[in-house]
């Protein structure tokens, strides 16, 4: 999604951040005022968001993802597992249906972009599961 991109990257107050954060996730109610504040205040700088605004346009020209990870991702010769939200509406789901076979995947419901944050207690029970 590009414009919630672009949206992020230019954002230079906690006003116009927040509702961008908010598409980030199922439940919008789980960024608040205080979430959205505090990643304001690390982006403060001005010149680190002009990069983030240059390499959401290299990487995403004109709003659309110019590269494909998939061939980096057949190319990998260790143990794949990736965690992605079910509402995710920045990336959707049915991308994930593109990976090599041998991925495993964990599908979460009630969540968007950014699972972590989302869903701490069923992603750490995924890493523990992983790394145990």
């Amino acid at each position: 999604d590009g414009p919630i991109l672009a949206g992020i990257a230019r954002a230079s107050r906690t006003e116009s951040l927040a509702p961008w954060l908010k598409s980030l996730v199922a439940d919008p109610d789980t960024i608040s005022w205080d979430f959205a504040n505090a990643a304001m205040t690390a982006r403060m700088n001005e010149e680190m968001r002009r990069a983030q605004q240059n390499l959401a346009e290299r990487l995403f020209p004109d709003g659309t993802q110019g590269f494909d990870l998939r061939p980096a991702f057949s190319r990998l010769e260790v143990p794949l597992s990736v965690v992605w939200g079910r509402n995710d509406r920045v990336i959707p789901w049915q991308h994930i249906l593109r990976l090599p076979d041998r991925a495993s995947l964990h599908l979460l419901d009630r969540s968007g972009h950014i699972p972590h944050i989302e869903r701490p207690e069923a992603c750490a029970e995924i890493f523990n599961a992983l790394f145990t």
